[in-house]
């Protein structure tokens, strides 16, 4: 009985990981497109990727679930968007 509200418990928090990064991933157009306007599209990309790809990397050292969705969710929300800044401008 132990392990299976253990399972109905996590599959709650295992939510609560990937909501944050959907939000953030959608939320952050407008401030990606403030930033690709202020400098090039190339520099948002590649600042944007070694952020999110840090972020990606220290989420799977993560000890708890907490920090797991403040380093996948928050984080990894927020610096997924930048790289997919690109657009042509001729």
């Amino acid at each position: 009985m132990n392990e299976v509200s253990e399972v109905k418990n996590g599959t709650k928090q295992h939510f609560l990981i990937q909501c944050p990064e959907n939000f953030f991933l959608l939320a952050t157009g407008p401030v990606t497109s403030i930033m690709v306007n202020l400098w090039d599209c190339k520099r948002v990309a590649m600042v944007g990727s070694l952020f999110a790809s840090t972020s990606l990397v220290v989420s799977v050292f993560a000890p708890n679930i907490p920090t797991l969705i403040f380093t996948y969710g928050f984080l990894g929300g927020k610096f997924l968007r930048l790289p997919n800044s690109y657009e042509n401008r001729d």
